[in-house]
């Protein structure tokens, strides 16, 4: 069920894909790209698991919409992304390891 607030986070979504989203290739491992736009956030937290640091090189938000976005479901393993590593670059083909969320309209995914 879609509630008032995800209806609201999904416009606000739309706004902010606009001023600050970034061209995005999405590849299923199954065949096939779509094109897309998406929020790269190329400074992600740190997540510190047995004396170890494991830090996800980027997490990409996108339209949880399986024609302007990806659906969480659709991702399988080997699904790989084109995104620039660093503002500006040249976009390198990345592989989706984690679905870290999907909710109000928008789904969060870890790239290395």
């Amino acid at each position: 069920m879609t509630t008032e607030f995800d209806g609201f986070f999904k416009d606000a979504f739309d706004d902010l894909t606009r001023v600050m989203g970034e061209s995005l290739t999405y590849r299923p491992r199954a065949g096939g790209t779509r094109a897309l736009t998406g929020i790269v956030n190329r400074d992600p937290p740190q997540v510190f698991l047995s004396n170890e640091i494991v830090t996800p090189l980027l997490m990409i938000s996108v339209h949880h919409d399986s024609t302007t976005g990806i659906v969480y479901s659709e991702i399988d393993a080997g699904d790989q992304i084109d995104v620039a590593v660093k503002p500006g670059a040249t976009a390198e083909t990345r592989l989706i390891t984690k679905v870290e969320s999907s909710d109000g309209g928008v789904t969060v995914l870890v790239v290395r």
